[in-house]
């Protein structure tokens, strides 16, 4: 397993968490006020574990790689989002041990496998640090679409990050409440031999209330002269915990 392969799953595990943390006022009309203040309320229940199955394929559909894997997510001692394999099947076998050994090397060596760099980081149209930058457009009534028994209205956004990468994507909003539902982004600039990346982000309400992140759908099609290879990672999100940045160890997951 490759040391770059393992960069790349950790990053598609976690870039999502983005979506629920860091929301303030932004552009937009009045239902989207409303799903920034819901955001915003939020913004600290993240998820106490992951599954995430990725999937490589041909050109003809055939599966070249499968790794299925499940994550824990904890505060550490230092008071920061980390996390955990708890096991990973590779082809079916079981390289749970290789995972936690490649991630220790990550740290050692200045790789950081956690939150600064990849559970926090990702697309986020509501972050206060993009305001000033991103554009929203409500689509056509025509647009409306039902999730989970829930009619939601769609809005365009298009974001230019401080790195300068632009996002276009669509976000749906709750008809009413502007409680955010559904999430899907692109990058306008794609990677080297990537042809095609889209990302979905589904929400859900919790029993007791709170807005959080449910599953997350990665697809990419990438291409090199000839041969040309798919990528799609699903990720399910569960057990989520109001995070207190200020406490710190495993008392800060109140789950």
């Amino acid at each position: 397993m490759k040391k770059r392969f393992l960069i790349l799953t950790l990053f598609f595990l976690t870039a999502n968490l983005a979506s629920v943390a860091g929301f303030a006022a932004g552009p937009g009309d009045d239902l989207w006020q409303r799903a920034v203040a819901v955001a915003e309320a939020d913004r600290h229940w993240v998820p106490g574990t992951m599954f995430a199955r990725m999937e490589q394929k041909d050109a003809k559909g055939r599966i070249l790689n499968l790794e299925r894997s499940w994550y824990r997510l904890f505060a550490d001692p230092k008071g920061k989002i980390a996390y955990e394999p708890v096991k990973v099947l590779q082809n079916g076998k079981d390289v749970t041990k290789a995972v936690k050994n490649q991630m220790d090397a990550l740290k050692k060596e200045g790789t950081s496998a956690e939150n600064e760099q990849f559970g926090l980081t990702g697309c986020n149209p509501f972050a206060p640090e993009n305001q000033k930058t991103i554009t929203v457009k409500p689509l056509d009534a025509k647009r409306k679409i039902v999730l989970n028994g829930r009619t939601c209205l769609a809005y365009d956004f298009t974001l230019r990050e401080a790195t300068g990468d632009v996002i276009s994507g669509t976000a749906w909003l709750e008809e009413g409440t502007g409680i955010p539902r559904k999430l899907q982004y692109s990058p306008r600039n794609l990677p080297q031999f990537i042809r095609k990346m889209t990302n979905t982000v589904w929400y859900k309400t919790t029993d007791d209330g709170h807005w959080v992140v449910d599953r997350m759908l990665f697809e990419a099609t990438g291409q090199y002269l000839v041969i040309k290879k798919y990528l799609r990672t699903f990720v399910k999100y569960d057990q989520h915990w109001l995070y207190r940045p200020d406490t710190t160890g495993e008392s800060g997951a109140n789950k």
